[in-house]
Formats: structure tokens, C-alpha cells, sequence
């Protein structure tokens, strides 16, 4: 697959995860599932700067081909996307614990798998496992099946999103890269370090809805926008030049 084509599938992915994510933690925060929550309900935002950065950083390298927009934009998507979205909420709170509950595993094996684990509720409404961070059950109504769907949804389009990346790391090097000047070099740098540190205090932010973990978030969102922006002007300034 010629790489244009694939750095737009990739981009169409990331933004079907994002509203994946979005409408599995809104449905969450109204309190719809468990109590309402406003850390969920505030996912839109907080989820839709890393969109936008990672978007950005695509268009870096489809305009570029550069190794170090590659290093950081393969980084930021199985960082963000695939490890923070897929693999931990997706897979391990959402799928894994949904799965092993429903072919009832023994007990030993999910308090292996889930510290927080605990026995199904006995009578009452039927109820399924829907959260395996702080291991909980919720009754079967729509909305908590979409709930679910969601999580695991986004689990499935984050394994795509990986073998998409791993392919557009394989095809580096066919398409001649764009000379970057050390500037650019330097504030493509400075959004690599924004771009890591911003999926694990989301994280946190997100599992203990603690604000500092937010605001320190916000200040690298920041600090990566900004760096993002700047290389993005850089580029198409020197595309034009070579043109």
C-alpha cells in the first residue's frame, strides 16, 4: 500500500477511536453505568488535544518523511491510542474481564488478573462485569451494553491502528524525506517530550480524577501544541522552498 493512502487510513482510525472513547466515557460520566462522573464527561477535551497533536504530527510526515517525525508519531499513536486506549481500557478494563467472567474462569485466576476483584452479586438483576480498574458489575440495560460495546470496540480498532502503524514504519525510506532545519529538529523535539508525558498523567487523571494530574496535563498539551504549531509552519515553509 503506497503510503499517502495509509497515512490517511490511520488518521480516519485515530478519529473513530477518539469518538469511540468519547461516547463510551460520556455515557459513563452521566451516570448512566455507575455515579455520574465528571472526569468522564470532560473526555471530549481532554482527549481532543492529544487528537489533534497526533493528527498534526501526520501531516508532519506526510509533508516530510522524516525519521524523527516517524520516531514521534509512532510513539505518540501505540503510546496514546493503542497502550493507553485499547490496551489498558479497551483489553484490560472492558474485554479481558468481560470475557473471563462470562466462560466463568476460576476465582484464583481473576484476583491473579484484577487486584480490585470481587465476586459477582448474587440475586436480584442480571449483571455483567464492567470494570475491571475498580472491579464492579452493572445491570444489563442499553446503555450499559453500549457502554461496553464501546470498550471493546475500541480494543478491536486499536489492534488496526497498530498493524497501521507497523506498516507505515515499514514503508519509511521509499518516498524521499524533506531537509529539516535544526530549529524545526529541536521544537519537533520539544512536542516528543509534550507528547509522552501527556498519556500518563491523562492516565492518572482519569483513574484517581485527581486535578493536579489534569493541570499538569494541560501544561504539557500546552507546551506540545505550541512546539507542533510551530514545526507544521517550519515545514510548510520549506516545502515551499524545495518547490
Amino acid at each position: 500500500m503506497n503510503a499517502n493512502p495509509l497515512i490517511r487510513r490511520i488518521a480516519r482510525t485515530i478519529v473513530m477511536l477518539y469518538l469511540i472513547t468519547v461516547v463510551h466515557h460520556v455515557i459513563e460520566g452521566l451516570g448512566w453505568v455507575f455515579e455520574f462522573r465528571l472526569k468522564s464527561l470532560l473526555t471530549p477535551a481532554t482527549f481532543g488535544v492529544p487528537l489533534v497533536m497526533t493528527l498534526g504530527l501526520l501531516l508532519l510526515y506526510h509533508r516530510t518523511r522524516h525519521a524523527l517525525v516517524l520516531t514521534v508519531l509512532a510513539g505518540t499513536t501505540l503510546l496514546w491510542w493503542v497502550l493507553g486506549i485499547g490496551l489498558s481500557d479497551g483489553f484490560y478494563n472492558h474485554t479481558l474481564n468481560l470475557v473471563l467472567s462470562a466462560t466463568h474462569v476460576p476465582s484464583s485466576i481473576l484476583n491473579a488478573i484484577y487486584p480490585s476483584y470481587a465476586a459477582p452479586p448474587t440475586g436480584g438483576a442480571f449483571t455483567m462485569a464492567c470494570d475491571g480498574l475498580q472491579y464492579s458489575y452493572c445491570s444489563i440495560t442499553p446503555a450499559t451494553v453500549a457502554y461496553e460495546a464501546a470498550g471493546i470496540a475500541s480494543f478491536v480498532v486499536a489492534c488496526s491502528l497498530a498493524v497501521d502503524v507497523y506498516r507505515l514504519v515499514r514503508q519509511h525510506g521509499r518516498a524521499p524525506s524533506l531537509r529539516l532545519s535544526r530549529p524545526i529538529l529541536i521544537w519537533i523535539s520539544f512536542g516528543m517530550v509534550a507528547s509522552f508525558g501527556v498519556a500518563p498523567l491523562l492516565g492518572m487523571y482519569m483513574a484517581g480524577g485527581k486535578p493536579a494530574a489534569l493541570a499538569i496535563a494541560v501544561m504539557f498539551m500546552a507546551v506540545g501544541i505550541a512546539a507542533l504549531a510551530i514545526a507544521v509552519a517550519g515545514t510548510r515553509d520549506a516545502t515551499r522552498s524545495e518547490t
